[in-house]
């Protein structure tokens, strides 16, 4: 499981699950800073899956991206060039290759329950590897 420490229910909600772990079992915790820089493949990727979900659901392109990123990604608040305080989805820009991984894998499960075939291009081993 990993955390992504962008608000207080997020923290809280990590520290719940690390004091609900049995002692004794083999558990490995791992706290680092987050790396960005999602591979180009990666981004590729799920530009290229968009319109599948879009098309099942009756969306935009442009409205389905924002719908994934809300339902697998959160939202935060951001400040607009104007100052002005509004709610948008967190930016895939702001991902790590790995949370870029998780994101891509969530998408395909959420594929796989909805019954939409997704393509899986051949760049699709480097697009989820690490590094």
């Amino acid at each position: 499981m990993i955390y992504f420490l962008i608000d207080e229910q997020r923290k809280e909600n990590a520290i719940a699950h690390i004091q609900s772990l049995e002692v004794g079992d083999k558990w490995e915790l791992v706290i680092q800073p987050k790396v960005k820089c999602r591979t180009k493949a990666q981004n590729r990727l799920f530009h290229m899956w968009i319109p599948y979900f879009g098309s099942k659901f009756g969306y935009t392109d442009k409205d389905m991206k924002v719908e994934l990123k809300y339902a697998f990604l959160g939202q935060e608040e951001r400040l607009n060039h104007r100052g002005v305080k509004r709610i948008a989805p967190i930016d895939t820009s702001d991902l790590s290759v790995l949370e870029f991984i998780q994101f891509l894998n969530e998408l395909e499960r959420f594929a796989i329950n909805n019954e939409i075939n997704l393509p899986i291009p051949d760049d699709y081993n480097f697009a989820m590897k690490r590094g």
